[in-house]
């Protein structure tokens, strides 16, 4: 029997396996964050942002994150009082409101640098509405959804390879009836 199809197959887990890895390249992007953008809050103490790869704490320019709520109707044009980032780990940072969010939409801007020296800067936004019917809220709980899930598929990946690498049993082949040739 050949050893081909097995080969293959484990080509092809390898290559699923890596198609992760944007999670983990060098390009820190953003992947996960609370709130996530375009979410509709009741309310919101700390907003908490999750990169797919260190993000330098020294850097120069310094770490950048503004919160800015709407002013004449004007999303963005109202800057809000927001605490020192907090490096929660070196993919996880956290900043805290230090006031109470007015109903309306508010845009999160960040600018940092990651630890490949690539720049990492871009936004999002959300709503605050006190009387939306909600679950989900940033009380300064980590989120931290993304790296278990991560984890959960890479575990079942690996799950899956050393399942197709195990030994197997050979099984008895029944003799053959060869006639004698003439």
């Amino acid at each position: 029997m050949s050893h081909l199809p097995r080969f293959v197959t484990v080509v092809l887990a390898a290559l699923l396996a890596l198609s992760w890895a944007p999670a983990v390249s060098a390009h820190s992007t953003l992947i996960d964050s609370c709130p996530f953008g375009g979410d509709v809050v009741n309310e919101i103490e700390t907003i908490e942002l999750t990169f797919g790869s260190p993000i330098v704490e020294d850097s120069d320019p310094a770490p950048f994150i503004e919160l800015a709520g709407e002013l004449d109707g004007q999303p963005g044009r109202n800057p809000m009082d927001i605490g020192p980032i907090v490096f929660d780990s070196p993919t996880e940072l956290s900043v805290e409101i230090l006031e109470p969010l007015d109903p309306g939409l508010y845009i999160v801007k960040y600018d940092l640098i990651a630890a490949d020296g690539d720049d990492s800067d871009g936004g999002f936004d959300f709503t605050v509405d006190p009387d939306a019917d909600v679950d989900s809220q940033c009380l300064g709980s980590s989120s931290g959804s993304s790296s278990w899930i991560v984890l959960a598929v890479a575990a079942v990946g690996l799950v899956g390879v050393a399942w197709l690498l195990r030994p197997r049993r050979k099984t008895a082949q029944p003799p053959r009836n060869r006639e004698p040739q003439v």
